[in-house]
């Protein structure tokens, strides 16, 4: 099959609306500024005593623009192992907030950017990482609501959202410790309500594509309205 430049133009002409129209109807997310570390290196101290070397943004948007779409919901679950101060957290996490449906009801917006959290994990060797891992992904939601003017939000979404910070991004060494890590799944029964159980990543470990045996948790919580969970 043979173009000529009439088709190859047309085609050109098409695709370049189609990315015209899909960033015009984007939800905007704004990414948190300031943490950028040049080179990727803070010192060679940290490369020789933690191999810590931060993967620059655009590489990070590039790897994630090989994922297919549909991997990057709110309820796909991702784990970064060795995540730094959160590169590919804040990315992840920003197409996230990407997907979700933009309301006027304070509540259901805080829902969706909650669910978008509980999904989305990081282990790092620094706990200094950790911290500011933590603090990015907290600037980046709350600027998101800002942004959409959801601003009166209750002091209990201040609670859960640190909850679900402190429990799914958390300071370890992944080679060393992954086996003793817990992680907590978060499930949504019905709107508004979440349901909690806790697995040791080992039990993940050891459940693979031919095992017909499902991994057993440690606790199961119950379920509890979102602003209520602690």
């Amino acid at each position: 099959m043979t173009f000529s430049s009439d088709d190859l133009t047309s085609m050109k002409t098409f695709l370049e609306e189609k990315v015209t129209q899909k960033t015009e109807n984007a939800i905007v997310v704004e990414k948190p500024i300031g943490y950028e570390v040049e080179n990727g290196i803070r010192s060679w101290d940290r490369v020789v005593d933690l191999a810590e070397v931060f993967t620059p943004n655009w590489l990070v948007e590039e790897m994630l623009n090989s994922i297919p779409d549909k991997v990057i919901v709110p309820e796909a679950r991702t784990l970064e192992p060795s995540c730094g101060n959160g590169n590919f957290l804040v990315e992840i996490v920003a197409r996230k907030l990407q997907s979700i449906k933009i309301s006027n009801e304070s509540n259901e917006m805080c829902f969706q950017v909650f669910k978008c959290l509980t999904s989305t994990y990081g282990v790092d060797i620094s706990e200094s990482n950790v911290i500011e891992a933590r603090s990015r992904l907290r600037d980046l939601v709350f600027g998101f609501l800002s942004k959409y003017k959801i601003n009166s939000i209750d002091s209990k979404f201040n609670t859960a959202i640190n909850y679900v910070l402190i429990n799914n991004i958390v300071h370890a060494d992944f080679l060393k410790n992954a086996e003793s890590l817990e992680i907590i799944e978060f499930t949504f029964p019905k709107l508004f309500h979440v349901s909690q159980r806790i697995f040791t990543f080992l039990e993940l470990l050891e459940i693979n594509s031919e095992s017909f045996v499902f991994p057993r948790p440690t606790k199961i919580l119950p379920t509890v309205y979102y602003l209520d969970i602690k």
